[in-house]
């Protein structure tokens, strides 16, 4: 087992020359789909109300070790779920009791503060300390910022609650990706919830793509990933992800697009794949660049890929050549972005370069102040997330610079639009989804790490955002 919070920390409770006293122990177990699985040790309390204490003055009589060691006479241990949803529900049940008794049962109520109710053999003091470390620890801590149950049946104590046995729990009523049918830019402010995790990747996921029922994810080891994302309804508790693996490049894949036939990378190893969304197979390799490639975009048959040796490359997806080589830039191309006949090109030279596509000529050059790493464009707006943290926003009619938006606190390395809704993704952990109505903004939290890569499905229901972290995490409006 492992134990994400040996309360031993709290100094407060230790007096000079004695051992700490230790609270207890409890362990997080983050699953693909459904409730979180929690266990909590903590020292046994009789009836008159007194207490075991551990104050070990060795590492072999922690609390830990002890459990480990199966020596448990003096401590209650119990077993339940966290369900992080909007009037999500935190349960846990003596495993020594009958089945269903729940001990402990903790949910938001509507008026925002939290209902928490508890019953022999856990003490109040016991009782807080779970509430404080469900609110502390990362992977729970998002519960008090989701909505409440909009209303809940009255209970007459934690005997009479329903769902959890002891080591296991029901599925929640609706699946974490089977939707509720609102589309990302409709949702209230906090309704944008994390409904699953695709986790255990080998490697950190450098950008995403999603077509239909399939999402498709480049690694840094050079890997794509399939993710069958209409296999994930209704899927087991504990159920392995499907996904196949596309093996062919040498090095990080930085980009990924794909049309009705087939899927495009482009990789650090200055190669170019174009793969069959049938057989899985790559079909093509396109090699041109000099150097590694970094972005992509396409318009109608061409494909645009540039890099870091200063040129945009223009291939001929049917006839599968390259047809010319667009070259103004004086540094690395960091991304590309594409609407019907004009293509941006953003550059670490401070420039974003504005193409247009019949004449395959430069027709204006933004100078950005900042150094652009992600492009997004919608109805002749640019969007450009800068090294300065901020979202620059230009305008393609009046060839000036419209506005910028802030609320990141680190490089602002992904964008993606759909339906006048805007994300980002950043070196500050943080997703960010932008009304471009309002620019009103709503954060999500959850990864860990550097997020590389945002995309939202055709249907603008489901967003996904890919990490440093090795994870891929799903979000849905409830």
């Amino acid at each position: 087992m492992a134990a994400l919070l040996q309360m031993t920390s709290l100094q407060f409770l230790s007096r000079p020359g004695k051992p700490r006293r230790e609270l207890g122990i409890i362990s997080y177990k983050k699953k693909l789909l459904g409730p979180m699985q929690l266990e909590v040790v903590m020292p046994r309390v009789r009836k008159d109300g007194a207490c075991a204490q551990f104050r070990p003055s060795q590492p072999e009589e922690s609390m830990i070790q002890l459990y480990k060691a199966g020596r448990t006479e003096h401590m209650i241990i119990l077993r339940g779920n966290a369900n992080i949803a909007p009037g999500g529900v935190v349960e846990l049940a003596q495993s020594s009791s009958q089945a269903g008794k729940i001990v402990f049962q903790a949910c938001k109520r509507p008026e925002g503060d939290w209902s928490v109710k508890y019953m022999h053999p856990l003490s109040c003091f016991q009782a807080f300390n779970i509430v404080i470390s469900l609110f502390h620890n990362p992977t729970t801590s998002g519960l008090d910022a989701l909505p409440a149950a909009e209303s809940r049946a009255p209970d007459s104590g934690p005997s009479s609650a329903t769902s959890t046995s002891p080591g296991g729990g029901t599925s929640p009523s609706r699946g974490p990706l089977s939707g509720a049918g609102i589309e990302l830019n409709a949702a209230k402010p906090g309704s944008i919830i994390n409904t699953a995790s695709l986790e255990g990747l080998s490697h950190a996921v450098y950008t995403l793509t999603v077509q239909g029922a399939k999402v498709y994810s480049g690694l840094y080891n050079g890997n794509i990933q399939v993710w069958h994302m209409d296999a994930y309804v209704n899927l087991p508790s504990g159920s392995r992800p499907e996904y196949h693996t596309l093996s062919g490049h040498t090095s990080s894949v930085y980009a990924l697009v794909v049309t009705d036939r087939q899927l495009i990378s482009a990789s650090h190893d200055k190669m170019v794949k174009m793969w069959d969304l049938n057989t899985l197979r790559c079909r093509h390799t396109l090699k041109g660049h000099n150097s590694r490639v970094r972005a992509l975009a396409l318009a109608g048959k061409l494909l645009f890929s540039g890099s870091n040796d200063k040129s945009i490359k223009v291939w001929n997806l049917e006839m599968v050549s390259q047809t010319q080589s667009l070259d103004s830039h004086s540094s690395w191309i960091r991304a590309l972005a594409s609407e019907r006949d004009v293509l941006t090109s953003a550059s670490k030279d401070n420039t974003v370069k504005v193409w247009d596509l019949k004449s395959m000529k430069c027709i204006f050059t933004f100078s950005t102040g900042s150094e652009v790493y992600s492009l997004a464009v919608t109805n002749n707006t640019v969007y450009g997330g800068c090294q300065d943290h901020k979202i620059r926003v230009w305008n393609l009619n009046t060839m000036q610079k419209s506005h910028m938006l802030i609320g990141h606190e680190g490089v602002v390395r992904c964008l993606f639009i759909r339906n006048q809704t805007l994300y980002s993704g950043g070196s500050d952990c943080k997703v960010k989804v932008w009304d471009l109505k309002t620019n009103d903004c709503t954060t999500l939290f959850g990864h860990t790490s550097f997020i590389r890569a945002v995309a939202v499905d055709e249907l603008g229901q489901t967003l996904y955002s890919g990490a440093d972290d090795k994870k891929i995490k799903i979000w849905q409006a409830r």
